[in-house]
């Protein structure tokens, strides 16, 4: 069982997923995976495939994607668009599934409504919620602006720039993600995990 959103929350019976609402009524249970909803839109699988469906269960794309991408919890929409992937490329897709961008070789999610991370030709740059390409394509690896920083990877380590690519935190932790609303980004640095965390002096 996931979580309720937009009046439904997919679940999984007998193999099969589909959607519960409230007052726990089944509604197309025919699905390989289905996703939660937010903002009206989430991903589902059928025969191997993947597609976008509204909260009405209509389909907003056909089954047409190998990938939509989708957090931990199951949503791909949270601010408003999705990334899905056809054979080895990913597009960016806006809530009535049109293709909104370029080519991109991989892809993370939005953490925020500020720049995403992608990737092209073997490194990685982002692009905005209409997008647009914002930056060159120069980091080995990078993750996703929130609160106006964003995690990026050089040499086996993990820092932080600014959306002018000022490094803030030189390439330090093992690993580290984007800062949550409340300005705290997860980091691990040698198997301990601790937060790096956002300070607003005035």
């Amino acid at each position: 069982l996931g979580t309720f959103h937009n009046d439904y929350a997919p679940a999984k019976i007998n193999g099969v997923y589909g959607y519960l609402d409230k007052k726990m009524k089944e509604i197309h249970f025919e699905y390989e995976y289905a996703g939660c909803f937010a903002n009206g839109l989430a991903a589902v699988k059928k025969d191997g495939k993947w597609a976008v469906i509204n909260s009405s269960f209509e389909n907003v794309t056909g089954f047409d994607f190998d990938e939509i991408l989708m957090d931990e919890y199951g949503f791909c929409s949270t601010y408003n668009v999705f990334f899905a992937r056809q054979g080895d490329n990913y597009y960016l897709y806006d809530k009535e599934g049109k293709c909104i961008s370029e080519t991109f070789e991989d892809a993370k999610l939005f953490a925020s409504d500020e720049p995403a991370a992608v990737k092209r030709d073997g490194k990685w740059g982002f692009i905005s919620q209409s997008g647009e390409v914002l930056t060159e394509f120069k980091y080995e690896n990078a993750d996703s602006f929130s609160l106006g920083y964003a995690p990026y990877y050089e040499k086996g380590k993990w820092g932080c720039i600014d959306e002018k690519g000022n490094v803030l935190i030189q390439p330090t932790f093992d690993t580290l993600h984007p800062f949550s609303h409340n300005g705290y980004a997860l980091a691990e640095l040698n198997g301990s995990q601790q937060f790096v965390v956002v300070t607003i002096y005035e």
